[in-house]
């Protein structure tokens, strides 16, 4: 996109499927909902293929949402209905002080501005309502991890600090209300799986990855994974991610 930020048009028949679909997403909306109040509409900027919002629903939360990709769109609309539409974060298709609460899971690093977009997010809240962000983080350190390195940070640096963030908040005028993170997930996970999706380059900070720079920092990642014993076996791993919690001042 012209301001930096990344859309899944590309991903959008796979993206469920390598990013732990409906279960993980019943894991983030647990996550989520007691920072919501019940009854109240939420706005998901980057709602994708709608399998948080669904889960959110199912809690009690109204949700509608805004996304870059017109194909995520296709499947949010089918979990959702007519509650989505094309909108971009930086300049929100939202009326101001519209919504009681914005949520963001997984999109700070991958917008152009985190500023500008949470200024966007603070102008559509009520006085009062509550921004909640779940950050990017890369699983518990493992043997998996290990092999791979900082090959993510080195492709693209990390834009969804816990510091920038809630630095880019205060300048919004929202003050914090809690910093916590998300509960273990648990899944498994095999060196062979995570080759696969180096390979198809599933990882969006890959997409735009030259030739040079795949050789210099992608391609030894993908042969120390390689070189992983049983390549087909399985390996227990644990994510958990910073969950941000804001209000907007009245």
């Amino acid at each position: 996109m012209s301001d930096g930020s990344i859309c899944f048009d590309r991903m959008a028949d796979r993206y469920d499927a390598t990013r732990g679909g409906d279960e993980r997403a019943r894991h983030l909306a647990d996550a989520l909902a007691p920072h919501l109040r019940p009854g109240r509409t939420a706005l998901e900027v980057g709602v994708g293929t709608g399998a948080v919002a669904a889960a959110l629903n199912d809690l009690g939360t109204s949700v509608v949402g805004v996304d870059l990709s017109p194909a995520m769109l296709l499947h949010a609309r089918t979990r959702l209905g007519p509650v989505v539409s094309v909108g971009n974060g930086h300049a929100l298709p939202v009326r101001s002080e519209a919504v009681a609460a914005v949520y963001l899971v997984w999109v700070l690093h991958l917008v152009g501005d985190v500023a500008a977009v949470l200024a966007e997010c603070a102008r559509v809240l009520v006085p009062g309502g509550r921004l909640l962000t779940i950050l990017s983080s890369a699983p518990d350190p493992d043997e998996i991890t290990e092999a791979e390195g900082d090959v993510h940070i080195r492709v693209r640096p990390k834009r969804d600090t816990s510091e920038a963030v809630s630095a880019a908040a205060a300048a919004a005028g929202l003050r914090p209300v809690g910093v916590t993170e998300t509960p273990p997930q648990v899944w498994a996970q095999s060196p062979a799986e995570v080759v696969e999706h180096f390979e198809r380059r599933d990882y969006s900070g890959l997409w735009d990855v030259d030739d040079h720079r795949w050789a210099a920092d992608v391609e030894p990642a993908v042969d120390r994974l390689r070189a992983l014993p049983d390549q087909d076996r399985p390996r227990r791993r644990v994510s958990r991610n910073p969950l941000l919690a804001f209000e907007r001042r009245r």
